[in-house]
């Protein structure tokens, strides 16, 4: 049997069961999560804007020698022309029209150029027709064969073969030449007496005759008949 003492102290332990605060529960924190770089940029290429030009043709024209380059200017701008790479003989201005002047142009088709300092530049093509009276070129007669693939003619290494003719008498005395001349090709060769057209070896001078490879009267009729006196001694 349960006194009341022994009650109360049960209760008292219960009402302070009750009143004890509940155990913590910890907290939890969320870590930073590494996220992925952020992708670098890739840089564009700004287009180099093309020049726009500040000025056009307006006006060619060909009077004689004498040839006009206008141009048209939007913009004051420096503009170089010129005729075949020539500058002009005198420019003026009236409004934004600029006139360029070139005199003493020769006849026949000619190039115009012209250009700015922003890099622009633009070409045109003017024919400047010859004077009133002027006659018209004639084409060049057709020339004589002359080569032997032309003629048809016999050649023998590039030589043309045709019969001999002696257009004047033969005198012997018409080719003299220094009796001294086989010495110096002896020497020449080192002393050494050999023939370069027969492949023979010669022991002495006494063995040859060198005088000449083409017989004076052989030249003399296949041509040196017609030359003067000083060529048929040089050769």
């Amino acid at each position: 049997m349960l006194t009341r003492p022994f009650l109360l102290l049960l209760l008292l332990f219960a009402a302070l069961a009750a009143c004890e605060p509940a155990p913590a529960i910890p907290e939890v924190v969320p870590t930073d999560t590494p996220s992925a770089p952020a992708p670098t940029p890739t840089a564009t290429a700004t287009p180099t804007p093309t020049p726009t030009p500040e000025w056009a043709f307006h006006h060619l024209a060909a009077d004689g020698s004498t040839v006009v380059i206008e141009l048209r200017v939007f913009a004051g701008i420096d503009v170089r022309v010129t005729l075949d790479g020539r500058p002009p003989d005198e420019v003026s201005v009236t409004g934004n029209i600029l006139r360029h002047l070139f005199e003493g142009v020769a006849p026949g088709k000619r190039s115009v150029t012209a250009s700015d300092v922003m890099g622009f530049s633009d070409s045109r093509e003017i024919v400047v027709d010859p004077p009133p009276g002027t006659p018209a070129p004639t084409s060049a007669p057709e020339p004589t064969p002359t080569s032997p693939a032309q003629t048809g003619a016999e050649t023998w290494r590039g030589l043309v073969v045709s019969p001999e003719h002696r257009c004047s008498p033969y005198d012997s005395d018409d080719y003299r030449y220094s009796q001294s001349v086989e010495p110096r090709i002896v020497a020449d060769m080192g002393g050494i007496i050999y023939g370069p057209y027969t492949g023979t070896w010669f022991d002495s001078t006494t063995q040859t005759d060198i005088e000449h490879i083409v017989a004076r009267s052989e030249a003399h009729d296949s041509g040196l008949c017609a030359v003067d006196a000083a060529t048929k001694r040089r050769f």
